[in-house]
């Protein structure tokens, strides 16, 4: 076979593959975002959307109101479908009217709907039907608890109308966007798509709004590090450790700091770092304003054996309010000067936080922009950006998975394949070899 007839083989396979699944979400980590689905495609469209969205720890709590309008001069029965994303809880309400839903897997969308191409991962949907009569305006209210599942490096991705581009996705004529990360601290970002830091409070709340064009979506990189920190002590299996971590909880740090130290004493779990439960005896000493006590306790904790690793910048950034509590300015410079450089060049939102709050060098002799960040904080703030790449890319599969004339260029790559195949066979001879 030619090098032409084997490149166009290639070329028709490779079309064939991309119309089938031009891109998904690889995986069903954090949390996405999905919206509304529009499964049959109906003529409807969303005239205004209002998102509230609360995260605490791994934890999910989504509402979305939906205001609908239907296009059509006559009845239409719309299915609606929302992909799972770690739901543990789900609702939809039609004014005070419960609407019932099932759920069923991607195979079950093709077959009953002709959906395909979702761009999702392989889960399973939340689906609902509704009665549209011709021009009809309706308000549906959704309700999701979910959990999410951490990546490879203990962190969770936070996307946003990421999805407003795949098939099947409504895209609102405008949309109230309202994003409160419970317990918040300004360590737990490290790294922003679209979303501005200005636009963060003090607080953790985040309100975006968008006019039909989501652009390429919102994008928060968040790890709750208090948290996961005294849930690695609280996850052990013996009675002391738990009793440590409920008397934290509970905020009685003096019965806290006790149990520490009897647990230092005598450690009953080898799978607990001692560490851990140092790490947690200072913080007991830092809320019960012990600032002196609790800097002397850091100064004998090894901070490489915690968890999460990136515990460190709490350290720091607790460590500068101490100092800073206890009038110690030079104390305070030298923890900006650790500080300041590393979130600079990997950590914009944190570095943003201490210029807002007053937190500068006493001298400005440091040149922060040719000071390198650590190895293993690779994760830097990726914000408006010119071309996107992956959009374009999605657009135009989509684009030829719905053209009438990629069928048509199909037909003719096959076509011209198998002619030249033909061809080729009518034209061959038989030889013969004759041997003495």
């Amino acid at each position: 076979m030619g090098k032409i007839t084997r490149a166009l083989i290639l070329t028709v396979l490779l079309m064939a593959v991309s119309v089938e699944s031009a891109y998904a979400d690889s995986s069903d980590t954090g949390w996405k975002g999905y919206g509304l689905y529009n499964l049959n495609k109906s003529d409807v469209n969303v005239s205004l959307e209002s998102d509230y969205i609360v995260i605490d720890g791994e934890s999910v709590n989504a509402k979305y109101e939906y205001t609908i309008v239907s296009n059509d001069s006559k009845d239409i029965a719309v299915n609606f479908g929302i992909p799972d994303n770690g739901i543990i809880k789900f609702s939809v309400h039609d004014g005070s009217k419960y609407l019932s839903y099932k759920t069923r897997n991607a195979a079950y969308l093709k077959n009953n709907y002709g959906a395909v191409n979702l761009q999702t991962p392989d889960v399973r949907w939340y689906l609902f039907t509704m009665v549209f009569k011709p021009g009809q305006t309706r308000t549906i209210k959704v309700s999701i608890e979910a959990e999410m599942v951490k990546e490879e490096n203990d962190t969770y991705g936070l996307g946003f109308f990421k999805d407003r581009n795949y098939n099947y996705a409504i895209k609102s004529d405008k949309t109230w966007f309202t994003l409160k990360l419970n317990n918040f601290k300004p360590y737990y970002i490290f790294e922003l798509e679209s979303i501005r830091e200005e636009s963060i409070s003090d607080e953790g709340i985040v309100n975006l709004s968008f006019s039909g064009d989501y652009g390429n979506g919102a994008f928060m990189r968040y790890q709750p590090i208090d948290k996961m920190a005294l849930d690695s002590i609280g996850k052990s299996r013996y009675k002391k450790p738990k009793e440590i971590v409920k008397a934290f909880n509970n905020k009685s740090y003096e019965e806290a700091l006790t149990l520490c130290n009897e647990y230092i004493s005598a450690p009953s779990d080898n799978n607990l770092s001692i560490e851990q439960v140092e790490y947690l005896k200072a913080e007991c000493l830092r809320l019960s304003g012990n600032n002196e006590e609790y800097l002397n306790a850091l100064e004998k904790l090894d901070i490489s054996q915690l968890y999460p690793g990136r515990i460190r910048y709490k350290i720091l950034h607790d460590k500068l309010k101490a100092y800073d509590d206890i009038e110690n300015d030079e104390g305070k410079n030298i923890i900006l000067k650790e500080l300041i450089p590393e979130t600079q060049k990997s950590y914009p939102y944190l570095y943003y936080w201490l210029d807002k709050n007053g937190y500068r060098l006493a001298e400005d002799k440091t040149d922060v922009s040719d000071i390198a960040p650590p190895q293993d904080n690779d994760m830097a703030s990726v914000k408006n950006k010119g071309f996107d790449i992956l959009g374009a890319i999605i657009g135009f599969f989509n684009f030829v998975a719905e053209s009438r004339w990629t069928y048509v260029l199909l037909g003719f790559l096959v076509g011209f394949v198998v002619g030249r195949l033909t061809k080729r066979k009518k034209k061959r001879k038989p030889v013969y070899l004759f041997r003495d």
